[in-house]
């Protein structure tokens, strides 16, 4: 993810960060609350919200 950090937050949002600034570089709502801890997996975003639904990004 070239350095990103990434955040699921109880707003529904998937937060793609710059750790170094804080800066959010792409924000996503998925709709429901994200419950569970976000996986990265090479270039692969995977997310579990609230309603059941598992997400899958690629970046």
């Amino acid at each position: 993810m070239n350095g990103m950090g990434v955040v699921g937050a109880n707003d529904g949002n998937l937060y793609v960060f710059n750790p170094e600034t804080g800066e959010v570089v792409q924000k996503l709502n998925l709709g429901a609350p994200i419950i569970a801890p976000v996986a990265v997996v090479s270039n692969r975003i995977v997310a579990v919200d609230l309603a059941g639904n598992v997400h899958c990004f690629l970046f």
